[in-house]
């Protein structure tokens, strides 16, 4: 959006550009039936500001649904990690 992509243009390419380049757009790209279900549900509309993006309510992923407490704990976690890591 800041290079003066719309943002459906950027969503668009955030999320079908790669399936699409791959020949994937059966399996990815899209929300339907037998599509993987992999979705990150936001709190506001990123049609309407981009930045919205940023705000992540909660995340699909291989069936699996994570939070934002469930995701705030993956964080914190790596961080530690990292941090752990650094320190050796």
């Amino acid at each position: 959006v800041k290079e003066g992509l719309s943002a459906p243009q950027a969503l668009s390419a955030a999320t079908r550009s790669g399936p699409a380049w791959f020949g994937q757009m059966d399996r990815y790209g899209g929300i339907a039936q037998g599509k993987a279900a992999d979705l990150v549900l936001l709190t506001a509309n990123p049609l309407r500001d981009i930045a919205a993006t940023e705000k992540i309510d909660s995340v699909i992923l291989r069936g699996n649904v994570y939070d934002r407490a469930a995701l705030d704990k993956m964080l914190a976690d790596t961080k530690a990690k990292v941090a752990a890591w650094n320190a050796e």
